[in-house]
């Protein structure tokens, strides 16, 4: 494999699976070319409506109230990955 080859890893927290649900946190897992992370970041999203399941993912309301919106916590996820080691991302 190349040495510059890298990975990023996302993962979703929602309000739901329903086409009307929010993201309420993101995180991102940086990967090297042997898959070794090298970096973990998350951070929870304020959706802008009410999170009915809370006992799914234990993130509630006063959580996420004075966190970033999606436009802001995406943002800062491509950032991330934006890194040097980490060359060009998608977003």
């Amino acid at each position: 494999m190349s040495s510059y080859t890298s990975y990023a890893v996302l993962d979703f927290e929602t309000t739901g699976i329903g086409s009307t649900d929010r993201v309420i946190e993101i995180g991102v897992m940086l990967l090297d070319e042997h898959l070794q992370v090298k970096k973990t970041w998350d951070t929870l999203v304020y959706p802008e409506r009410d999170i009915p399941n809370s006992f799914v993912h234990k993130i509630t309301e006063s959580d996420v109230a004075h966190a970033p919106t999606f436009a802001g916590g995406i943002r800062t996820a491509c950032q991330a990955i934006r890194r040097p080691h980490y060359g060009r991302a998608w977003c």
